[in-house]
């Protein structure tokens, strides 16, 4: 388990307490790289909103070269998401993607986006349960399924 700290005003903490990791917003903050430099010890992780096509090229270099990458997406599908994973994968990418989910619903089928998921969710619980729900939704995978050889008979145009 990590300890995540994303700070939401415009400056960073003097301190970052027990974080392991700490997600930015460039924009307001700095980029991870430079502010990793500063902060030995502390990881840092870039945040994205995917809102278009040009946050959505973000997001696709940010799983492609940052450790950490903490995307929210506006569009409800999971494309844009399949979209960021293949682009880290394509890239060889090491770090690791957590996504922003709106609830248990969502976080089980961010975690089985193209059969990888993203590496983590990250979800405010609404009421008494998510918190577990989550967790469970986290572990659990489909099982394997048995193969089986067939073979083909006949084909015909229809």
């Amino acid at each position: 388990v990590k300890k995540v700290l994303f700070p939401d005003g415009p400056e960073l903490p003097e301190d970052f307490g027990q974080a392991d990791i700490v997600i930015v917003t460039p924009e307001k903050h700095g980029e991870p790289a430079v502010l990793a430099a500063r902060h030995p010890g502390v990881e840092f992780g870039r945040y994205v909103e995917i809102v278009d096509a040009a946050t959505l090229e973000v997001a696709c270099q940010a799983a492609a070269t940052e450790r950490w990458s903490l995307l929210w997406f506006r569009d409800p599908t999971k494309i844009p998401l399949e979209i960021v994973i293949a682009a880290g994968k394509a890239a060889k990418g090491t770090g690791s993607l957590i996504t922003v989910a709106q609830d248990v619903e969502e976080a089980e089928i961010i975690f089985g986006v193209l059969e990888l998921g993203s590496d983590g969710v990250m979800m405010a619980p609404a009421k008494v349960g998510d918190a577990t729900a989550l967790k469970a939704s986290a572990v659990s995978r489909t099982p394997d399924l048995d193969m089986v050889e067939l073979t083909i008979t006949a084909t015909s145009h229809i």
